[in-house]
């Protein structure tokens, strides 16, 4: 609940069985948090988006440890939204002010980044979302109306949205990442877009 600086974490038959956060900038509390993200060991992730960091708990929601800060530099950010965790363990920051990717390990340990403000390949107008799938990094280009795709070293694929053909495949990509229940549980949600009220909208059609 990004508006309540709050986690809520449900069982199966959707009870809420436990409620993390609040609002502040301590270990554990949050200022508009957009993203969330779960690992193999079923860590979770909370991009803390107005504080400018990522913060990690176990699955028992007891806080481990928070890495980042405001800024340019390596492991800093200027508000993160999306987060996203791939199989092996490598993490995924959607920096949107510094148009870039960051990536770190599960101990926050960074490891690279990529991009940079601009249109072409590569480069980003305004990345707010992320999503993990089959080994590719997709980093929805908010501004510039479109999917980027890339591999886990950060090395430009191709573009989702350039052309007709190219929106019916962003259309796919998007209804495969919300319909992907593993997905889901990651709560990699970058693919959507955010009303005033926070909720999320996919302006797909049923027929695409």
């Amino acid at each position: 609940e990004t508006f309540s600086h709050k986690i809520k974490i449900f069982d199966k038959q959707g009870k809420i069985i436990r409620e993390v956060g609040g609002y502040g900038n301590t270990n554990g509390k949050f200022f508009y948090p957009f993203g969330v993200a779960v690992d193999n060991f079923g860590n979770f992730y909370v991009s803390d988006t107005y504080n400018h960091r990522i913060q990690k708990f176990n699955n028992k929601g007891m806080f481990l440890l928070e890495w980042g800060g405001v800024g340019i530099g390596d492991s800093q950010f200027r508000y993160n939204y999306s987060i996203a965790v791939d199989s092996e363990g490598n993490i995924y920051v959607s920096d949107w002010q510094n148009s870039r990717i960051q990536k770190f390990d599960l101990d926050g340990n960074f490891l690279g980044k990529w991009g940079s403000f601009g249109t072409r390949n590569g480069q980003f107008y305004g990345v707010l979302g992320l999503s993990v799938a089959n080994g590719k990094i997709y980093a929805p280009d908010y501004y510039g109306k479109r999917v980027q795709v890339f591999d886990k070293y950060g090395r430009y694929d191709k573009s989702i949205g350039e052309s007709t053909a190219g929106l019916d495949e962003a259309k796919l990509v998007i209804k495969k990442i919300v319909s992907d229940s593993e997905l889901i549980a990651g709560a990699n949600y970058g693919l959507m877009q955010w009303n005033s009220f926070a909720k999320m909208e996919v302006p797909i059609s049923a027929n695409g």
